[in-house]
This record gives structure tokens, C-alpha cells and sequence, in this order.
């Protein structure tokens, strides 16, 4: 979405181009969502405009306007992807468009086209092709403009009002509220402008983790905070938004690696930054810089692993919606249209897209692409009592209306209905919403939910939760033991993981072998487990069981068998290293906790073990330094799994287990330690 800096650049082309010249042809094609819903239609804002002169362009956050000889007066804002193109300039940010003198005019995706009378002429396009922007025409004097809807209900501009945004008037606003900070600068009834990079940068400027609540910054953190609110904002207007000119260590320069090849997730110093979900919005975050100094939604150790989530509110959260709202900032203080029963909505601004800008190097945030809206809808069951027509009228305008701040920074749908008929002499039955059943989660979840357990699944259960289907086969981020006492089952997939984990376990005991130790044999292979891996490599199984025989093995491998719950932490520890032979090879593709890393690098450094290859660590992502530092060391990053063949299965089977519990009420493969846990 483009935000202060993008519109500061187009309004300089308005500027430099449109300003102080007449309107010779004005040209709008009708667009139901991008000038209906404030109220316009092409044909009014052609007869407006046509034949006028334009004495300036302005802008306030995300809003900019064109300043007539006489009113009504464009008042346009961009949406997510609207842009305003220039026939003979290329107005394009950040990465150029590649000249063209052929390309197509008008432009494909336009709303409007300007064409001025004065020589050398210039015409203009407004672009849209997702329809989320907004054109209206604003009815007053031009110096009247700020104190008229939609500009009155949006907060000052920090470069333009830069005086109004002190020091005392942040800390005011931040006090008024107990949000996660980052989505209160994104609230345009706040401050105006601010949108999801800008709001990033001026965070990790300020070293504010962007989930804190923003009644529990201290004074100094509201200080500096500020400094980073005008200097972010400042330079993003005074270079126009050209990339090439944010410095270096900016986290802009960085942020944009989510989801692409070869992804470091790291600063150009080597910091790890991480990505996380605060007010709906994807956040670039970097937790050894942004500390928590105070209460925040979830927490982020400085390693950027979430961790259980302290307090979990007693009302249920609405999910986020990718799809924007009707508004994407404030809307006049209109009444929202009348339903059968609640209050009616009071206009508020909402930042309403976390998406960048679009352009050639980013052409979604973070992985993240935006679905049309009319593949988003959901339909709004009706009751039968009345008899109403479930589809209605298409023809029919509703009234938009911006939506209340949940406390930690959701926001719900600013659309609003056309009122329904009168009631029925009998009110229709009142329907309770379905409980959630069943969960379907996969590993990396964990980054969202934290661990299950605790409160998770003391919510999950009064939320009516009775099944978790885990697509993995180690669950090690599932409390079971709290989730059988609350009821709820738990699944994982056992098998479907063995093939391509067996060849990383065969991979990574090679790996130590290439620099020098003997090659593998079948009466070697020791199998701390089932020996379902090990039994993949050597075809007819290794050896499993017998402690004592398995720790005189020449090579020590962990296997499915050893992912299971806290009975298999450690089990690979100092007295175990001392009973194996001198030079042993130890192999680990199960459960990082298995094996004690400490002991096992003091078993390295003392020459009993000869050679590492793991796939799972004991504290993952944390690797103990002495394993990482030891040559004879082979580590891989989780990946056992990853093939697309062991994906495909996994997904199946636990699509079985979906499909099981909703027919039989019991899990295909509930974890072991369920096993006699009755699910009637």
C-alpha cells in the first residue's frame, strides 16, 4: 500500500506537472466500489472537473486532493495498489519501470485520465486494478478541506503537523489506549500515514517491540519514539519514497525476504529479524533490538521463537481478514445502517492492508497475496423465519462505516448491510454460533499460537475444542498430558515421515564417515527407538531395545521411537555417552531432546564420540556453540521431512484423521500417550 513518502511523490508530480493549468478533457470510467462507495459516479466527476483550472495538489497521510479554481474538489486515496501514472513520466518508486514508448494509454486498470490544455500537455491516470482505492469529490472551500470528512476524522500529518505531534501529545495518545503499539500507528484516526514498513522502521528505530502495549511505554521509550516517528516519516517524504536513498541499515532494505529463494532473514550485519502477526498485519521485527520492556500481546524471545502467550483474553478473537475493508482510513461520522438489533457503528480509521507497495523486486508482502474481494465474501446465512431473499439486491448502496478498535488491535469488517425488512410478528429463532471441534495444525503454527498448552488449551477446550490433528510426527510443542485432562485429543502422522527421514539419517551418518570413519554396516547400527528409520536403511533393521546392546553399537541413531513425550528427554546423556564404544557415531533425525548437547559435546571434545549428524536440536533454533564450532560435526536444518513426497503423505494422513474424528469421533492415530483415553 502506498504510504506517506509514495503519496509525498505523486503530489510533487502533481505538482510539478497538473498545478496552475487547465483541465482540457477529463475522462472517468465507473467504478462501483472506487467511486461509488464515497458517494460519486464517473459522470459527476467528469462534469466537475472538466474545464477547470487546478491551483495546487496537498496531501494529509494517505489522502491528497486537487486543488480546484472553484469546488467541488478530487479528494483521492490510493487503497492498497492505486497509483497515478504519468503518459510521458515514469512516476514508478523504488525499483523503475522499464521505459516503454509504446505502452498502452490509457493505462490498463484506469479510473480517470487528465489531459491539460497548456502546452507541453501532460496527462495523468489514476490506476487501481484491485479497486480499493476511493474517489470522491469534496464539496467546500479548498482552505476548508481539513475540517471536512474524510479528512477531519484522520490524525495529523507528522511532517505536515509536524508541531502538533509533540512529545506531551504522543504520550497523551499512547496513555489513551491498551493496544499493541505498532497498531495504534496504524490507526489512521491517530496519526496520519503511517502504514505497515513505515510503521516497522520507526519501531525498530525507536527499539520498541512492536506488540507492547502502548499504556506501558516509559517516558524515555515515548521520547525516543518520537524522535523515530519524525525522522522515518521525514526522510520517507523528502526522498520521495526512492529506496535508494534509505540508508542502509534500515530494516526496509531487508524486510522483504519472506518466502523467496535463498531468504537470510537477516540485516546486513548478520541480526535476525523475524515476522510476526501484531493487529492482522505482518510485522518485520528484530527481538535482539526490540526488547520487551513491558506487558505485550504474546511474547518473542530474542531468538524471535514465540512463546506461550501469558494471558489469553476471555473473549474470543475474531481471525484477521486478508481482504481490506471498505474504508482502508477514516470515513465521515455517518450513522451505520440500521440492523435488527446493536448500536450503530461509529466512524473510526483503520489501517486496512499491510502490503506494500507494489513493485518489480516485492510484488506481494511477505508471501502474502491479496484475494479479489469477490472471491473473499462470505455468505450471511438468513433466517427462514423471515422469509427474506437471501440474495440481495445488488443495486442497493450501503453505508460505510469504520469500526471499533478491539483491545488488542483486531479490527472488524467497516462494511455495514442495507437495512432488513420489518421484523415478523414472531422474532426468528436465535441460532448459537457452532462450536469449534476439531483443529488441524502443522509445525509451523507454532510461530502464531505459541505452544499448546496452558491457557491455549484451557480456551480451546471452553471453546468446545475435542480434536488437534498435528501434521508432524514428533509434537513436542503439544502439552498432551493437559490436553487429555481437558479433554481433547491429539494426533500426529508416525510413519509417513520414515523414507526421507531414514535418508537423512543415512545422510547425515555419511557425512561424519566421508571424513574418515568406516562405512556402515547392518550389525553396527544401534536404533534408540522402534527402529522404523534405521530399519528403512538397512532394509532389514538395526538394532533397537536392549539398552546395553544398543550403546555398544558402533553408531547410535534416534528414530521415530524417540519423539515421544518428556520420557525421552535426556535419555542420551553423560552415563549413556560413558557406556558406548570409543569413536561412536551418533545420528539424531527425531526429537532434539533426546540427546543432552552439553554431554554430547563434552563426549566429542573427550574423543568417545567420533562424529555428529543432526537434524533436530535440543533447544531448536538454539544449536549449542560447541556443536557448531566442531568439524566433525554435520548439522542440517530440520528438513528430514521435507520432500514432497513425505509432505503429500503427511497431509493425507492427517486429513484422515480430520475425516475419522468427524465420522467416529476417534482419531486415526492419537498419540501414544493417549492410547487409553476414551473419546465418548
Amino acid at each position: 500500500m502506498p504510504e506517506i513518502g509514495e503519496v509525498a511523490r505523486i503530489v510533487n508530480y502533481l505538482q510539478k506537472h497538473i498545478a496552475g493549468k487547465t483541465l482540457a478533457a477529463v475522462k472517468a470510467s465507473h467504478d462501483e466500489n472506487v467511486f461509488g462507495k464515497v458517494g460519486t459516479s464517473a459522470a459527476e466527476f467528469e462534469k466537475a472537473l472538466k474545464g477547470k483550472k487546478v491551483l495546487n495538489a496537498r496531501q494529509q497521510g494517505k489522502y491528497f486532493w486537487l486543488e480546484m479554481a472553484s469546488p467541488p474538489h478530487p479528494v483521492m486515496h490510493f487503497g492498497m495498489a492505486g497509483w497515478l501514472k504519468l503518459r510521458n513520466e515514469d512516476t514508478a518508486y523504488y525499483k523503475p519501470a522499464k521505459a516503454d514508448s509504446d505502452s498502452e494509454w490509457p493505462p490498463k486498470y484506469w479510473k480517470f485520465v487528465l489531459e491539460t490544455a497548456e502546452e507541453p500537455k501532460c496527462e495523468a491516470a489514476f490506476v487501481d486494478f484491485r479497486r480499493f482505492g476511493r474517489i470522491r469529490l469534496v464539496d467546500c472551500k479548498a482552505e476548508d478541506l481539513r475540517n471536512t470528512s474524510p479528512l477531519k476524522e484522520n490524525g495529523p500529518d507528522p511532517v505536515i503537523d509536524k508541531d502538533v505531534i509533540s512529545v506531551d501529545w504522543l504520550k497523551e495518545k499512547l496513555g489513551s489506549k491498551k493496544i499493541p503499539v505498532k497498531a495504534l500507528l496504524l490507526d489512521q484516526a491517530n496519526i496520519s500515514g503511517i502504514g505497515n514498513w513505515v510503521g516497522d522502521e520507526i519501531l525498530y528505530n525507536a527499539h520498541i517491540h512492536p506488540e507492547q502495549y502502548s499504556n506501558s511505554l516509559s517516558d524515555a521509550q515515548i521520547t525516543q519514539l518520537h524522535k523515530s516517528l519524525h525522522y522515518v516519516c521525514g526522510l520517507a517524504v523528502e526522498t520521495l519514497a526512492d529506496s535508494s536513498q534509505f540508508p542502509e541499515e534500515w530494516l526496509f532494505k531487508h524486510r522483504w525476504q519472506k518466502g523467496k529463494k535463498g531468504a537470510t532473514m537477516t540485516l546486513a550485519d548478520g541480526t535476525k529479524f523475524v515476522y510476526l502477526t501484531v493487529g492482522g498485519r505482518t510485522s518485520a521485527v528484530v527481538p535482539s533490538v526490540q526488547k520487551k520492556t513491558g506487558p505485550v500481546a504474546k511474547d518473542v524471545d530474542e531468538n524471535g521463537e514465540e512463546t506461550e502467550t501469558k494471558k489469553v483474553s476471555k473473549k474470543r478473537k475474531a481471525v484477521p481478514k486478508d481482504e481490506p475493508e471498505d474504508e482502508e482510513v477514516a470515513e465521515e461520522k455517518k450513522p451505520a445502517a440500521k440492523k435488527g438489533r446493536g448500536k450503530q457503528a461509529t466512524a473510526k480509521v483503520k489501517e486496512e492492508s499491510d502490503e506494500k507497495p507494489v513493485h518489480e523486486e516485492d510484488e506481494a508482502e511477505d508471501g502474502e497475496e491479496m484475494k479479489p474481494a469477490t472471491k473473499r465474501k462470505q455468505a450471511k446465512s438468513t433466517p427462514q423465519a423471515n422469509g427474506n431473499n437471501a440474495k440481495a439486491s445488488k443495486t442497493k448502496k450501503t453505508k460505510s462505516a469504520a469500526v471499533k478498535e478491539e483491545p488488542a488491535g483486531r479490527r472488524r469488517s467497516g462494511r455495514t448491510s442495507a437495512p432488513p425488512p420489518p421484523a415478523p410478528s414472531s422474532p426468528p429463532a436465535k441460532t448459537a454460533p457452532s462450536p469449534i471441534t476439531i483443529i488441524y495444525r502443522t509445525f509451523d503454527s507454532v510461530s502464531l499460537t505459541g505452544p499448546i498448552r496452558g491457557a491455549i488449551v484451557q480456551t480451546l477446550a471452553k471453546l468446545g475444542v475435542k480434536a488437534i490433528c498435528h501434521n508432524g510426527a514428533g509434537y513436542d510443542q503439544i502439552a498432551v498430558a493437559e490436553c487429555t485432562d481437558a479433554g481433547i485429543q491429539v494426533s500426529h502422522v508416525p510413519t509417513a515421515v520414515d523414507a526421507s527421514t531414514a535418508d537423512t539419517a543415512l545422510g547425515s551418518g555419511g557425512a561424519g564417515r566421508r571424513r574418515g570413519w568406516a562405512m556402515i554396516r547392518r550389525e553396527s547400527v544401534g536404533d534408540i527407538g522402534d527402529g522404523w528409520y534405521w530399519g528403512r536403511v538397512e532394509g532389514e533393521g538395526g538394532e533397537a531395545g536392549d539398552e546395553g546392546r544398543v550403546l555398544q553399537s558402533e553408531e547410535v541413531g534416534s528414530g521415530a521411537g524417540g519423539g515421544r513425550g518428556d520420557s525421552t528427554r535426556h535419555i542420551l546423556s553423560t552415563a549413556q555417552f560413558a557406556m558406548m564404544k570409543d569413536s561412536v557415531v551418533i545420528i539424531n533425525t527425531a526429537r532434539g531432546a533426546v540427546i543432552d548437547e552439553a554431554a554430547l559435546v563434552d563426549a566429542l571434545d573427550s574423543g568417545k564420540v567420533a562424529s555428529v549428524g543432526l537434524d533436530v536440536y535440543e533447544e531448536e533454533p538454539k544449536i549449542h556453540p560447541g556443536l557448531v564450532s566442531n568439524p566433525r560435526v554435520t548439522l542440517l536444518p530440520h528438513m528430514g521431512t521435507w520432500t514432497e513426497e513425505t509432505q503429500t503423505k503427511m497431509e493425507l494422513w492427517n486429513i484422515d484423521n480430520v475425516r475419522s474424528f468427524l465420522e467416529t469421533g476417534k482419531l486415526k492415530s492419537r498419540v501414544p500417550e493417549q492410547k487409553d483415553m476414551s473419546y465418548q
